[in-house]
């Protein structure tokens, strides 16, 4: 390191003679002296700024940082809650030594065009219509981020360290010296990190490049949201070209890359960086959590301008603080029984210090600071207004507003510069600790295939395949009316858009239906009065015999006609006895080179004298089989109406990118509506196994369609097979009780979306038969439905390994999306009529509806939304 060269370009600070106001120069405040990294704590290699990075401060003192995400507020309970911040108050006494100082910054900001930009991925599908929805989709995005809509929640702390060797901007460290600085400031972060993680805490190092970008956005507020210089590390980039000033080299420091904005004070009122007003507020007197965390409370409420809580703990000397205590007892002890004051200040200090020696709880010095960020007065004056009602939440809140005084807050609060808060308060960790924010908004899980606004205005994404190969599935429980198909056309075109999967849908209504059509989809009819018919014996090509799936497909489709007795051990034999006969069609079928029909198996099981293996069947065998040829009798064959549908060739070929299997003319409570389905999801199945890539099959009313226990054995069994298959399975019901009656299915969902509902019984079965935490369970009344077709959803995500995680989103969509999606009588018919006149080109239809939507609400001055 070189000696630090006094600042040649430090004005003094300038007075307006007729307003009074302060000009100060940024470079008078903070100690800031250099950013170096982690390598300089090795023997050798080249500092680069994205590695781990430590800010060494002229006062003697360095600085690490750690980037935090917190735990997913949505899926904690109070009792856990409780105990995470007993878990924090014992992290942040062994992290932070007595004397030094640790900070966690808050900061709700607007989310910037580069974020956002991040997030819009190129899709592999060349589908127009997947394409265009996609892109309305991400200018809708991109029009709620221009309306100050979309916020982002960045999450870091700092941790000021003592240095090993002295130092000074004046004496620089030799390099040596600087290594064992350096080293030190490493294992004081690693231990940092190590604490934080076992709270629940996602934490990670801050870069040299992070630590910079940070301290810019601070001192530089009017560039929040644009991209950040990055860092120039020490080395020949900051000396070249240098500018002379009164003769003497200017070099390019740390500072001179990050402070570029002055700091007024207009009028003794505001106080002004650059041209944003910024405001302070400390707080006092917090709970120590509450349902969902101060940060939901508080900044959840704040829509205005952009904020940053800086929360600051200073350990101080446990042995001199419990000293000035026990010595303050001492000085009442005289004085209570004369002084109702004093015996009361003697109680007081006597439960203290009996709370001090029982639990060897610290000392700490802290501060709970608010920084409002505001592009005018009146923006500033909503921004107060808006803390005052968010804070109301809070009996015991005190608020001190800094007023005039927030530019001293300010420079005092700025990371990484080894100070202190000019307001803090005198707590035991105890009570310190409920500033800490425990919990926070879910990130989310995967690529950014699905991307949603939260409840609290910041994104959260989702990809049913993150894990590669190894496909998620999904299930939506919501009332009718709720927006279960919005959602699920919403959650099927992007990831048609992102992954080109081969979709299929088994469902009855006509959204759904025209969705799949308007994507060049092919259309299959299922029942008796369809043209279509699907024989379920069919085999993939190059398949001659049944595989484990196959079989208990079949076994499923006789159990529709033959449901299992009480006799468990009868009800196996049939199945043995069934399955042998299917093997011997299949064997025979291998010599005429086309595929068996049930009829074949209703035959052979009325002559089967051997089992598939040679082995001879007994009497009562043989005559149990002819019991069972006999009864498939009644659905076999061309003159009966079941034989019309489940015996027959294939007639229609299914070789289709998107397929839409139609239960529309089969009424619900038909037994044709089961079997039919369980062919569809048979020729799903089939084809997962055979074809490469990405699958997806969305199935509605789940729980309609699988109520006897052999389907949803049947189902979920193969539902675990498909993951590995890349098939991701979604289900739609109304109701967590349809879950009761299928027991095998609890487990086959890694994702729940869940609509409102305010039966207590729903409830109670989400959070025994589900498993959903409680505040999941609490949070489900609380959803709005935003219009008539935008709702709100709690989203959980239940990893094979690991707790839940989840969030409560808001399924918005653009106008195109939205005519595509609605299911309203009369808008349908416009959609149709659309449809039909430009022949099969979706894409222009929908451009039509919406630019005849904003016409007529132009004429009557209204705004589409």
């Amino acid at each position: 390191m070189t000696k630090r060269r006094r600042d040649l370009r430090r004005p003094s600070v300038w007075k307006d003679p007729e307003t009074g106001g302060r000009t100060a120069n940024v470079l008078q405040y903070q100690p800031y002296y250099d950013v170096v990294t982690d390598i300089l704590a090795q023997p050798s290699g080249a500092m680069r700024r994205t590695d781990p990075g430590v800010m060494l401060l002229e006062n003697g003192l360095t600085a690490v940082g750690v980037m935090l995400r917190p735990p997913p507020r949505l899926t904690m309970t109070k009792d856990v809650l409780d105990g995470r911040l007993k878990d924090l108050q014992r992290a942040l006494a062994m992290s932070v030594p007595e004397g030094m100082t640790a900070r966690v910054y808050v900061r709700k900001v607007q989310v910037s065009r580069e974020r956002l930009k991040g997030l819009w991925r190129q899709g592999v599908s060349d589908n127009p219509l997947a394409s265009y929805l996609y892109g309305e989709r991400m200018k809708h995005l991109d029009d709620l981020r221009r309306r100050d809509v979309l916020r982002e929640w960045i999450y870091f702390a700092t941790l000021d360290v003592r240095s090993p060797v002295p130092f000074t901007s004046d004496a620089p460290p030799a390099p040596e010296a600087l290594g064992r600085i350096v080293a030190h400031a490493c294992q004081k972060r690693e231990e940092f990190i190590k604490n934080l993680a076992a709270v629940g805490y996602g934490a990670r190092p801050m870069t040299a490049d992070e630590i910079k970008r940070e301290c810019d956005v601070y001192h530089n507020p009017d560039t929040r949201g644009a991209p950040h210089a990055p860092l120039i590390l020490e080395g020949p980039a900051r000396y070249a070209n240098s500018p002379e000033v009164n003769g003497e080299p200017d070099h390019l420091t740390f500072s001179r890359q990050v402070f570029r904005t002055p700091i007024n004070l207009e009028g003794h009122a505001h106080t002004v960086v650059g041209s944003t007003l910024v405001y302070a507020l400390s707080l006092y007197g917090l709970p120590t959590f509450s349902e969902f965390g101060l940060f939901d409370e508080i900044a959840t409420g704040l829509t205005e301008g952009d904020v940053t809580f800086v929360l600051e703990y200073h350990h101080l000397s446990y042995q001199l603080n419990r000293e000035k205590l026990e010595s303050a007892k001492r000085g009442v002890e005289g004085e209570k029984d004369s002084s109702g004051s004093a015996a009361a200040r003697h109680r007081r200090l006597s439960r203290t210090l009996e709370h001090v020696y029982d639990n060897r709880d610290r000392f700490w010095m802290t501060g709970c600071t608010v920084l409002l960020y505001g592009r005018g007065e009146e923006q500033q004056a909503e921004m107060l207004t808006q803390v005052g009602s968010a804070l109301s939440h809070f009996n015991t809140v005190r608020v001190v507003q800094h007023g005039f005084q927030s530019g001293k807050v300010y420079k005092a609060l700025a990371p990484f510069n080894g100070g202190r808060t000019p307001f803090p308060t005198r707590l035991v960790g105890s009570n310190a600790i409920g500033y800490l924010p425990a919990i926070g908004p879910f990130e989310g899980v995967g690529s950014p295939t699905l991307v949603y606004r939260n409840r609290s205005d910041s994104l959260t994404v989702f990809d049913p395949y993150h894990l590669g190969t190894q496909a998620q599935h999904f299930l939506m429980l919501a009332p009718t009316g709720w927006g279960k198909t919005y959602l699920v056309m919403s959650v099927l075109f992007a990831l048609i858009y992102h992954h080109n999967p081969r979709v299929s849908v088994i469902d009855q209504k006509p959204d759904l239906r025209d969705f799949i059509l308007g994507m060049g989809g092919l259309h299959v009819i299922l029942g008796a009065e369809s043209p279509h018919r699907i024989n379920p014996m069919d085999l993939p090509p190059g398949e001659t015999a049944p595989d484990t799936g196959k079989m208990d497909f079949l076994i499923a489709l006789y159990r529709a006609f033959v449901p299992p007795g009480q006799d468990s051990e009868r009800t196996a034999a049939q199945n043995v006895l069934l399955t042998n006969a299917v093997r011997h069609v299949y064997h025979a079928a291998t010599v005429s080179r086309r595929a068996p029909r049930l009829r074949q198996v209703r035959a052979m099981l009325g002559g089967m004298t051997t089992r598939f293996d040679g082995t001879p069947l007994t009497p009562d065998q043989m005559e149990m089989a002819r019991a069972m040829s006999l009864i498939m009798t009644g659905f076999t064959g061309d003159d009966t109406d079941w034989g019309k549908v489940i015996d027959q060739y294939t007639n229609i070929e299914i070789d289709a990118q998107y397929v839409y299997y139609d239960l529309g003319k089969i009424s619900p409570q038909s037994q044709q509506r089961r079997v039919a389905m369980l062919i569809a999801y048979d020729r799903v199945w089939h084809d997962a196994r055979t074809q490469a890539g990405k699958k997806l099959l969305f199935i509605d009313e789940l729980g309609v369609q699988l109520e006897s226990e052999v389907d949803q054995k049947y189902f979920a069994e193969t539902a675990l097979l498909a993951r590995s298959f890349g098939l991701s399975v979604g289900g739609a019901t109304q109701s967590p009780l349809h879950l009761n009656k299928m027991p095998a299915l609890k487990d086959a969902f890694q994702f729940h979306w869940l609509g409102r509902t305010n039966s207590e019984t729903a409830l109670r079965a989400m959070q025994e038969d589900l498993g959903m935490p409680e505040a999941v369970v609490k949070a489900v009344p609380s959803l709005q439905q935003l219009s008539a077709m935008y709702s709100e959803w709690v989203l959980v995500y239940q990893p094979s390994s690991g707790t839940h995680q989840g969030e409560i989103l808001r399924i918005e969509e653009s106008r195109a999306f939205y005519w595509l999606a609605t299911s309203r009588d009369d808008e349908a018919k416009r959609r149709t009529a659309a449809f039909t006149r430009y022949g099969g080109n979706t894409v222009a239809a929908l451009e039509e509806l919406v630019g005849a939507e904003q016409h007529r609400e132009s004429t009557r001055g209204g705004v589409v939304a």
